[in-house]
């Protein structure tokens, strides 16, 4: 039961942007975590030569202090910023502070140069629930002749609550992408594209809010065979591993959270998707050496091998493609033939054709296809 003993401070501002739904002051405290499990393990011959275990219960993780830490530190009540320029800083006139520079007293800060009134918030749902998952887990030893031991594992975690970033002061789509890109076959939703259009409140430039999904899974299959001898030990494992989720939470602020998920449309609504953490394949293998000596003394010696597949990927729109504000977060409209695509001459400096529009269309149908 995580407890807070403090609340984060109060901004009236974003109280009355979202009428009182939104609060910097919510926080979870004293959020009881109810984790129930049970778990059999049972010998099927009476001599352990095959045993079956497995069970089921709700599991929790070490509590992520820092997401609800960004509530404290981004309240909009910690942080002003002001500007002021010189474009000729080696000869007068001097125009940064007069000449003096940088002035380390915060209560004449704001006096110089001009100051900016936006801010940025993180918020927290009233009913927020830290992640848990339901996991199911099942396997059985095995002995076979030669001293060789077996094992087979499943494990299927269900995602009951998990982490769901939105900005909840982006304003609702008012159209779809430019088609001049894909000749109007990508439908996607848009934006507008001034940033004090998109904003429900032109001060606060982003209100990210922390709440919940139970939307994702995590599937691990598993085997593996070892054997023992007096001062030798082996064994070689394979795990296959399958994991979706909404957001994979990969980073410690808010706004990272929210704005590096990968989205077709609204970055409030993403979809389930390949997990950050999915590791497909994985080979491990172990032999080890040990040798004891003077009765009291032993030297071990190992080998590890590790060998698994690579992260997956995918490919990103450089640019704000549906004008949310974001650069890098839009997927890629993969077309279904060359007119679903529009490419132009690609220029050097001297505006030289260096490659056609026809030769890019030709090249990039043939990497994807």
């Amino acid at each position: 039961m995580p407890v807070i003993n403090s609340k984060p401070g109060y901004n009236k501002i974003v109280d009355s942007t979202f009428e009182g739904k939104y609060n910097t002051q919510n926080i979870p405290n004293k959020q009881l975590l109810f984790a129930p499990r049970v778990g059999f393990n049972y010998d099927v011959a009476g001599d352990r030569s095959v045993i079956v275990r497995g069970g089921i219960g709700i599991f929790s993780g070490r509590v992520p202090f820092v997401w609800i830490s960004n509530q404290f530190s981004n309240t909009g009540l910690l942080l002003r910023t002001t500007s002021q320029v010189d474009n000729t800083p080696t000869q007068a006139p001097f125009g940064v502070n007069n000449g003096e520079g940088f002035n380390p007293n915060v209560n004449e800060q704001s006096n110089i140069g001009s100051g900016g009134n936006s801010f940025e918030v993180n918020l927290i749902d009233k009913n927020f629930k830290l992640p848990q998952v339901l996991r199911f887990n099942a396997a059985s030893d095995i002995k076979i002749p030669g001293g060789i031991n077996l094992t087979f594992e499943t494990m299927f975690s269900k995602t009951i609550n998990n982490v769901l970033y939105q900005d909840v002061n982006l304003t609702a789509p008012v159209g779809v992408v430019d088609p001049v890109y894909n000749n109007g076959f990508d439908k996607r939703i848009a934006f507008a594209t001034s940033t004090n259009a998109r904003r429900k409140n032109p001060v606060i430039t982003n209100a990210i809010l922390i709440t919940n999904t139970n939307e994702g899974y995590t599937l691990n299959l598993g085997a593996t065979i070892n054997k023992t001898w007096k001062h030798f030990f082996t064994q070689l494992a394979y795990n296959f591993n399958s994991a979706t989720d909404v957001n994979s939470g990969a980073s410690s602020t808010a706004f990272s959270n929210w704005e590096f998920v990968q989205v077709v449309g609204s970055p409030n609504e993403p979809q389930l998707a390949t997990s950050n953490y999915q590791l497909q394949h994985r080979i491990t293998g172990i032999f080890s050496f040990n040798m004891d000596y003077i009765k009291h003394l032993r030297t071990s010696f190992a080998l590890f091998y590790n060998g698994n597949s690579g992260q997956p990927f995918t490919y990103l729109i450089n640019g704000d493609l549906n004008s949310d504000g974001r650069f890098g977060n839009d997927l890629m409209y993969v077309p279904r033939n060359p007119g679903e695509i529009k490419f132009v001459d690609r220029v050097n400096s001297q505006q030289q054709v260096i490659a056609t529009a026809a030769q890019q269309s030709a090249d990039f149908e043939a990497f994807y296809s």
